[in-house]
């Protein structure tokens, strides 16, 4: 017997519909996670965890003890948290966990830029 494949997703928005729908019409165990309980998408999901999407460590946390099989999230807020359970359970993942940290945050991104000889507009990062 095939063991179901779990997948958990970052948020609980509306816009998480319609990706738990084609979840569970692939046969995955859905599991939705965010600090808002209200959240619509965790009527649909088959399990809610209370975290914040930008808690790396408690979203990875529940990761290990919820056994997933691999992480998406569809917001800028999540993405760091996603690329880094990924990393860290050896999970697909969309690039290396630093280039997801490069291209989310602008103030790393512009000195990536101007490393690699691209102009950039001068700017301060206060993160």
């Amino acid at each position: 017997m095939t063991k179901q494949k779990k997948i958990l997703l970052l948020g609980g928005d509306y816009l998480l519909i319609p990706v738990i729908k084609a979840a569970h019409e692939l046969g995955c165990y859905v599991i939705t996670v965010d600090y808002l309980p209200d959240n619509i998408a965790h009527t649909y999901s088959d399990e809610y965890q209370y975290a914040s999407t930008i808690d790396k460590e408690a979203v990875l946390e529940i990761a290990k003890r919820c056994e997933i099989d691999g992480i998406l999230t569809f917001t800028d807020s999540g993405v760091v948290t996603a690329g880094y359970v990924a990393d860290q359970l050896g999970l697909p993942m969309p690039g290396p966990y630093e280039s997801i940290q490069i291209l989310q945050n602008k103030g790393l991104f512009r000195k990536f830029l101007a490393e690699h000889g691209f102009n950039v507009p001068k700017a301060k990062s206060l993160f």
